[in-house]
Parts: structure tokens; sequence; C-alpha cells
């Protein structure tokens, strides 16, 4: 080799260890601005095996592919005496719509090599491991909705007899029949309206039972919250109707004649004392049961519709306005005077404190 070749290669050289020097430094200022991603936010674990070139391997040693040559070089520091150093692992992470590959502090995954546990979680399953996983996580899911089904069942059937506890009673039928005399006397009309507010009062009872019964064949959590919410929703609605009636009818015998007609106004809004309307109704809730049990495809178009009537009945006599001290009264001997169980201020309370619950559309 001649004077010019020795230096030519040692400018090569020379050159090399420059670019190299320049890229570690590139490197370097890379992996200042790492975010890592604690362990708990990751599943499989992978490290980088230095060779001739980088091989990701998980913590059984099993080689694992397709991962992104970004962290080939950040990953480690090769020196020229054939040693390295590495600076960090690689998790993978579930993000909205994705999985992907996330660093991880090594320090945080060595002092745990020794956990035989960590190392099978946080490795490669195979296809027999994935198929138990799914298992277990399907046998807590149904355990989970077991359970939450069992307490809103009991939550709403306290006696465990099947039948929605608040719709029990016959109370309006009972106040109706005790003041029947007189109010033909004002008015023998207004007896086959209340007939019909009690056919009303009879259909919401259905549907919210119908509705009750289909909690015990939901599927999942999100599908047994809606219909909670729904039911409890019809229950508000129920109570609403119910109260507005008994004082309708007390009303009319009590001469407050105001009351009355407030009340009668917003049933009649309602279309409670049209009978075709109510024919209608009545032929959608018998149709029900089957609708509920296609849960498949989400919450039935009838849940919507029923759903919707309850927030029109709120809209329309949620307000009270006509409810005072000496209405409650009222409300409360004619009540006893029919031995009802029936609480008029437990009712009242009931009502005024109850939130709507809100339906997540996206569900249908």
């Amino acid at each position: 080799m001649g004077i010019f070749d020795f230096l030519k290669s040692n400018n090569e050289e020379s050159k090399y260890q420059k670019e190299r020097f320049k890229y570690q430094k590139e490197l370097e200022a890379k992996r200042k601005k790492i975010k890592f991603s604690n362990l708990d936010e990751v599943s499989t674990i992978i490290t980088p095996n230095i060779k001739n070139n980088v091989i990701w391997k998980d913590l059984r040693g099993k080689t694992v592919s397709k991962i992104p040559i970004t962290y080939r070089d950040l990953s480690h520091t090769k020196f020229d005496n054939n040693k390295h150093k590495i600076w960090f692992y690689l998790g993978l992470k579930k993000f909205k719509n994705s999985e992907r590959w996330v660093p991880v502090r090594k320090e945080e995954v060595d002092d745990k090599l020794n956990d035989i546990n960590f190392i099978n979680i946080h490795s490669v399953k195979s296809k027999e491991e994935i198929l138990k996983e799914r298992r277990l996580k399907e046998q807590q899911r149904i355990e989970k909705l077991n359970k939450s089904r069992s307490n809103i069942l009991k939550e709403l059937d306290w006696d465990g007899n099947g039948e929605v506890d608040v719709i029990a009673g016959n109370d309006f039928n009972l106040l109706l029949k005790k003041h029947q005399k007189s109010i033909i006397e004002i008015d023998r009309n207004y007896v086959q309206q209340f007939v019909q507010v009690s056919s009303y009062l009879q259909n919401k009872k259905n549907d919210i039972q119908l509705i009750f019964n289909s909690i015990k064949d939901t599927s999942n959590e999100e599908e047994l919250n809606e219909y909670v919410g729904i039911l409890k929703n019809e229950v508000h609605s129920y109570k609403l109707i119910l109260f507005n009636s008994l004082n309708m009818i007390v009303s009319l015998v009590e001469n407050d004649v105001i009351t009355f007609y407030k009340i009668h106004g917003s049933f009649d809004k309602l279309n409670m004392f049209n009978s075709n309307w109510e024919n209608e109704l009545s032929e959608k809730l018998s149709n029900i049961g089957n609708e509920l049990r296609n849960i498949g495809e989400g919450l039935s178009n009838l849940m919507y519709s029923i759903n919707e009537m309850s927030e029109n009945i709120v809209s329309e006599i949620g307000g009270l306005s006509y409810v005072t001290e000496e209405s409650n009264r009222m409300l409360s001997n004619q009540l006893q005077d029919i031995d009802s169980s029936l609480q008029t201020n437990n009712l009242l309370t009931s009502i005024q404190t109850y939130q709507m619950y809100k339906i997540n559309k996206n569900t249908k």
C-alpha cells in the first residue's frame, strides 16, 4: 500500500468515525425525548437480542417479528469491543383503535424477571393460553353481569315474587269505585274518562313488567344499564300518572275545579282519553315481549318509542304546580279510607327527586 492509499484509508476511517459519532449523538437526543409507559399498561414485553442485527424476543425467549425499525438503533448502543448497552424494552400497548409497541423502562422489567407469573403475563401467549384466558374473561364477565342483574332485580322486586313492587296495588280503581256515584252526579262522561285513565295505568304496568322481565335476557352490562334506565324512566312516568290521576279524582269530588281541569287538560294533551290511541298503544305493548328478546341488534325501536312516551309524560305533567300541603292532606285521607298502603309524601318525594335516565342512541 502506497502513502497515498494509506492517507486515503485514514481519511475514510476518520470520516466514518465522525458520521458514527454524529449519529450516536442524534440517537442520544432522541432517547432523552422518549416517553415510557407503565408496565401495567402493556401486555407482551420484548427485549432486543444483539448479535449481527437486532432480534426481538419475549420474556420466554420466543422471537417476535414485525417490530418498528424506529426502535432498532434507539434500543441499544453497540461499542467497538462488541459489547453493547440496552437502553429500554418494548411493551405492546392497547389504544382506542389499535395496538402499538411502546418503550418501557428496562430496570423495571429486570426487577421482575424472577417472577414467573409476571413473565407468563407479559410473554406471547400460545393458542391454548389465549383460549384459556378468553374463557376465564368470559366467565368473569358473565359472573359480574349475573351479579349486577341480581342486584337490580332485588332492588325493583323486594319480595321476590317476580313483579315490580311499585306497580303492585289497585289504588286508583278502588278510589274511583268509592266515588263513582258522586262523579256520575257531576258528569257521567268523567267516569268513562277515568276508566280510560285506569286502562292507561294498566298498560303502563304491563309495559314496566315486560321490560323488567327482559332484563333477565340481557347479554352484557351496556344493554343491562340501558334497559334498567328505560325501566326506571317508565316507573317514574307511571308514578307521575298515578299521582296525578289520584289527585284528579280527589279534586273533582272535593270541588277543587281548578286543579281538576289543570290535570284533565294535561291528560287530554297526552291523548289519555283517546280510545283509538289507547288501542294502538295496547297493540304495541302486546308485541313488546318479542321485540325485547331481539337484543343482539341493540335496543329496539319500540323501546325508544316507549321511552319517548315517558319523556313526553314527564314534560307535560312533571311540574306538579298544583300540589299544596292541603292537597296532600286530602289525598292522604282519601287513600286511608280505601286502606291503601301508598304513602303520599313518599310518592311525591320519589317523583320530585328522580333524574331521567338519558338513552345512549349509539347502542341502537
